[in-house]
């Protein structure tokens, strides 16, 4: 098969005859394509090059190509070069070539020789742009507060950051090029290799080990809880696996404190729904006896403190109870479960029907949409609004309207009323336990209702605040996610 050449004007086309092929191939390619003498002359360039790197063709011709290559750069090129005068059939590399401009652009060579006329044909493919994300990738990687490792397809890790050295006590350099085994504990590195043969089987971003209480093994010989998400990578000639390692052992131990707090909390649901109660439910009973007995040799004076005896026990009862659902909205057990919420709404109008009646309160609902939740908790979420905005009327009958709108990945409730209204720099305390802004006297209740709505609203990955115009109106809104 006749070797191409130059063309005319280049070189002598008698020597080196060029099929249209090559021809078309050299001229129309979007990479460099060159031919260059061993005298270190270039001796045809392709349009390509006066596109990307500025030059004239008759400038990259009359200068030695070495000297269009950055300074750091010139001397492993001189290497490869020499390994094709030593028979090495193909080389490939990177270097930097000067634009005219005076920058520099980053190109990926692949040269060989032609053993008959001495020649060298070279090709470069720009990576400028794959160099600087590269790069990128790099930064962001090390400014990443999650341990990060890239490994190969032969399960070597290739790169880690600063965090991963931090998690796992080595020098980056101790870890390059060390099998990822190095980082699993000795009793699972046998099954290991399979799991990474597995992932690499059917690629694609997932958890490693999901539902299983995974570690990893440190220099020190130590172990940490870890989670771990895997993210295949590839290149254009390599898969790469990235693996996101967080350290657990801050969240199992924030989990196990959960754990123990719930349980005291569980202790204090059931010490107040019978320990505590039992004695006021004795000390409402006596003082109903002797009311009942002895009432009639009673003074009004002491039959007056009678009453406050009796109303201090039913308010201190009050308040238990308020306590008690309060600590059952984080103790609520059962999986989630579609929720019609304006089945959720039916079902605390009927609750509240006498109050509403009394009241004159017109409620108006609109369309309300089915989420996740517990049907319970959120029935309750429902009455406890509407029980406040009845409880907190003014002049006129309670008008109280409920509707939801889809906000990105959540539903925005928002429960109005044209009460009597809620001072701006109170908007916050009201959701705190126990905190009333009006007296006994005035308004009933125990000052948890909100607090109890919160609680709710945040079990259920929500949030809630308010708006009010003292005299005019409340209105609480409240998300849950869609």
């Amino acid at each position: 098969m006749p070797e191409p050449g130059l063309a005319a004007g280049v070189g002598e086309s008698e020597e080196f005859p060029m099929d249209y092929d090559f021809e078309q191939f050299f001229d129309d390619s979007l990479d460099l394509f060159c031919i260059a003498s061993p005298d270190g002359y270039f001796k045809r360039v392709n349009p390509s090059f006066e596109r990307i790197l500025g030059w004239s063709t008759e400038e990259l011709l009359s200068r030695p190509f070495l000297e269009f290559v950055h300074p750091d750069d010139v001397a492993a090129t001189v290497r490869e070069v020499e390994r094709l005068g030593e028979g090495i059939p193909t080389v490939a590399f990177e270097n930097r070539y000067r634009c005219e401009d005076g920058t520099y652009r980053y190109f990926s060579w692949t040269a060989h020789p032609d053993a008959g006329t001495g020649l060298l044909y070279a090709i470069a493919r720009d990576v400028t742009e794959l160099r600087r994300a590269r790069e990128r990738f790099r930064i962001a990687l090390e400014a990443s507060p999650t341990a990060m490792l890239m490994m190969g397809s032969d399960g070597r890790i290739a790169m880690v950051n600063h965090a991963a050295e931090d998690l796992f006590g080595y020098e980056g350099k101790e870890l390059l090029g060390e099998p990822l085994e190095i980082l699993v504990p000795e009793r699972y590195r046998a099954g290991h290799p399979a799991l990474r043969a597995e992932f690499a089987d059917e690629p694609a971003a997932r958890s490693m080990g999901a539902g299983r209480d995974l570690t990893a093994l440190r220099k020190d010989g130590s172990e940490v809880h870890v989670e771990i998400g895997l993210s295949p990578m590839e290149t254009e000639d390599k898969s790469f696996v990235l693996a996101a390692v967080r350290d657990r052992t801050e969240r199992l131990r924030a989990a196990n404190e959960l754990r123990r707090s719930n349980e005291e909390l569980e202790n204090f649901a059931r010490v107040a729904s019978h320990d505590l109660q039992e004695p006021l439910r004795m000390v409402a009973g006596y003082a109903q006896l002797l009311s009942t007995r002895y009432g009639e040799q009673l003074d009004e004076t002491a039959r007056e403190y009678m009453r406050h005896a009796v109303e201090g026990v039913d308010r201190m009862q009050e308040l238990i109870q308020g306590l008690l659902a309060y600590a059952r909205v984080q103790l609520a057990a059962g999986d989630p479960e579609a929720v019609d919420l304006g089945e959720a709404v039916d079902w605390a109008r009927a609750n509240l029907q006498t109050a509403i009646t009394e009241s004159s309160a017109v409620l108006s609902v609109s369309r309300l949409p089915t989420v996740e939740g517990e049907r319970l908790q959120l029935g309750q979420l429902f009455q406890n609004l509407i029980g406040n905005a009845i409880k907190f009327r003014g002049q006129e009958p309670p008008h109280i309207e409920i509707t939801a709108t889809r906000r990105d990945a959540d539903w925005e409730f928002a429960v109005r009323d044209n009460g009597i209204g809620i001072e701006e720099e109170d908007g916050e305390h009201v959701f705190e336990m126990f905190n009333r802004l009006h007296t006994a006297d005035d308004v009933e209740g125990t000052g948890i209702g909100l607090a109890v709505c919160r609680r709710i609203v945040e079990r259920h990955e929500g949030r809630m605040w308010l708006e009010s115009v003292p005299g005019e109106g409340t209105t609480f809104f409240f998300t849950l996610p869609a």
